[in-house]
């Protein structure tokens, strides 16, 4: 596989118009092959890595998620003793996203459930034209444009996009040029920047490819980093010795008077095997 998808001839992505619908057209990085998807694809992984993902420095912003959920579970047991884990692991992996894309001063509080109704409403959409069949078969749009989902995915990303377009058009009023305080504003002084019609950048399609980036960054990183922690959470429910030798091992290298941090991991290798 890796061999393949080292040949340009394979970097082509399986395109329908219901696939295209979800970036609004053939914009961004998910959806798009050649030149435009190699200078999208450059800039947004080297501006999402420079504000901290995947490096020790979010590790504030993460550990801040995690009190609250652990605050979400303690309220939710009191007053339901049950706890819908999913939901607060989305929110969870949503507010981290943001805080990178959109800068800590726009974090969201667990509460404020407006970004989290448009994302939940959206996967719903994309998860239902799989399941109708009209993600693969785009023709179904035609003859059962509401039964197939079709309408509901147009609203749903007609709404995700216009958010990301409020938030860009936010941070535009208090831009500072060579002073980028988070992934939006990199984006800003790219497409103030450009002047080559040739560049992806340029003009109404670069607005275009930088609001389909943010929304697939949210697209790609919200659904299987929550799966992820659901399916974990379920395991471990399942398997309580495991559950308890990794409370072990938390103990004898953690403690219960701190937090855990990345430089703990080579310590515990029964964490890293499971």
């Amino acid at each position: 596989m890796k061999e393949l998808f080292g040949h340009s001839a394979a970097t082509g992505k399986f395109k329908t118009t219901t696939v295209l619908e979800v970036s609004k057209g053939s914009y961004g990085v998910v959806k798009t092959e050649g030149e435009l998807w190699h200078e999208q694809r450059q800039f947004l992984i080297r501006t999402l890595i420079n504000f901290g993902f995947g490096k020790p420095t979010m590790e504030p912003l993460i550990l801040a998620d995690v009190q609250e959920a652990i605050d979400w579970m303690k309220n939710d047991m009191d007053e339901y003793g049950t706890v819908e884990v999913f939901n607060m692991y989305k929110a969870d992996v949503s507010n981290v996203l943001w805080c990178i894309v959109s800068g800590e001063g726009e974090r969201q509080s667990i509460d404020d459930h407006t970004f989290s109704l448009l994302t939940d409403s959206f996967i719903d959409s994309m998860q239902y034209s799989v399941k109708s069949g009209l993600f693969f078969l785009s023709w179904l749009k035609t003859i059962a444009p509401e039964s197939s989902g079709y309408n509901n995915l147009v609203k749903t990303t007609d709404d995700l996009h216009q958010y990301i377009r409020n938030v860009f058009d936010k941070h535009r009023e208090t831009f500072t040029p060579g002073s980028s305080r988070d992934v939006i504003d990199c984006y800003l002084e790219q497409l103030d920047n450009a002047t080559d019609p040739k560049s992806t950048f340029f003009g109404v399609n670069g607005e275009k490819n930088s609001v389909a980036s943010i929304v697939e960054v949210f697209e790609a990183g919200l659904v299987t980093s929550s799966h992820t922690l659901n399916w974990l959470t379920l395991y471990l429910t399942h398997n309580q010795h495991v559950q308890t030798k990794l409370h072990e091992e938390i103990d004898r290298v953690v403690g219960q008077n701190r937090d855990p941090s990345l430089l703990d991991k080579p310590k515990m290798p029964y964490i890293q095997k499971h």
